[in-house]
């Protein structure tokens, strides 16, 4: 049946849409950090989360900017071929753009990037996709962490649970999640309540911190009676940390600052992994430079990709907002 020109799809969303200007601006953006900067990284990205790479913003903003877009759009702002390059070799670094990336332009030394890349990791609660790490089973009986309003939602995750005069009990052996296989969205949501019922009034971390090496206590004076040390001779058995106590530059695990919720991710369950990697990079002094081989593109698909992605590029730069 043909379709009739009188149908009209009415959208009943209020974001506006991102059209031509927008696309316009990202362009923009690349072509002036292309001039401002001096070295260029195309990174690919695992398990993006928005949190973090807000961080990461904050601690590059002083002489660096990423940059996130679609692909295609990007790659126009580096220059598609030899013709519309601001920079010479930049069509060749546009071409590696595929898949979840952003641009990273810096005026930092390709070595001190690559190396930081190599050894940034981020840990951040599992969602429904990721595969368990460990198997996680919860033995039979009180649940002493968790408060007793919240025991309807833990059945409605799947746990075997009743309450036993106020306190939330496990009535049987109950598997969370196997090792090898995706979670669930509803193990997903238990092992991150889990981890958040942990900070009560007291937040407490076993044998397994080592006081000295691991833990460094700066401004000592303006913790007074928040934080207290038990064992204090064996330097660690237990550490607790009140309410009153604000991590500011005070608690410091090594040489990094940890907040209370990113303690808690150091003894959680199955957790993933934010990370970047450097794939190529650009540099107005050496030109363009692979640091890792791109596997996905091969000579002829090269060919045949480069005219299509030109084509779509181009209807994307034509859209507008009617």
């Amino acid at each position: 049946m043909p379709k009739s020109k009188r149908d009209k799809k009415i959208s009943l969303t209020k974001t506006t849409r991102k059209g031509l200007q927008w696309k316009q601006q990202i362009v923009e953006d690349i072509r002036n950090c292309v001039s401002k900067y001096p070295n260029i990284f195309m990174f690919s990205v695992q398990n993006m989360r928005n949190n973090l790479l807000k961080e990461l913003r904050q601690e590059w903003k002083k002489n660096s900017r990423f940059i996130f877009g679609k692909n295609r759009i990007m790659q126009l702002g580096l220059g598609k071929s030899e013709s519309d390059e601001p920079e010479v070799d930049l069509h060749k670094l546009a071409k590696r753009i595929h898949g979840q990336c952003g641009l990273l332009f810096t005026e930092r030394s390709k070595d001190e990037v690559v190396e930081w890349s190599q050894n940034y990791t981020a840990l951040e609660y599992a969602r429904s996709g990721f595969v368990a790490t460990e198997t996680v089973v919860l033995p039979e009986g009180p649940m002493e962490d968790f408060s007793h309003a919240i025991e309807p939602h833990l059945r409605a995750l799947g746990l075997p649970t009743k309450l036993e005069k106020g306190i939330v009990t496990l009535y049987k052996e109950h598997t969370v999640c196997v090792e090898g296989k995706p979670l669930t969205p509803e193990q997903a949501r238990y092992l991150k309540l889990e981890n958040e019922s942990k900070l009560g009034s007291d937040f407490k971390v076993g044998n397994e911190l080592k006081l000295g090496s691991d833990l460094k206590l700066e401004n000592e004076s303006k913790l007074g009676r928040d934080l207290k040390l038990e064992n204090e001779s064996k330097l660690g058995s237990d550490l607790k940390v009140g309410n009153e106590l604000k991590l500011g530059s005070d608690l410091k695990f090594g040489n990094e600052l940890k907040s209370v919720n990113e303690i808690l991710k150091l003894i959680a369950k199955p957790m993933a992994t934010f990370n970047l990697e450097i794939k190529c990079c650009w540099t107005k002094d050496g030109g363009f430079e692979s640091i890792v081989e791109d596997e996905t593109a091969t000579d002829s698909g090269n060919a045949e990709g480069e005219d299509m992605d030109q084509e779509e590029a181009d209807e994307d730069m034509s859209d507008n907002d009617e």
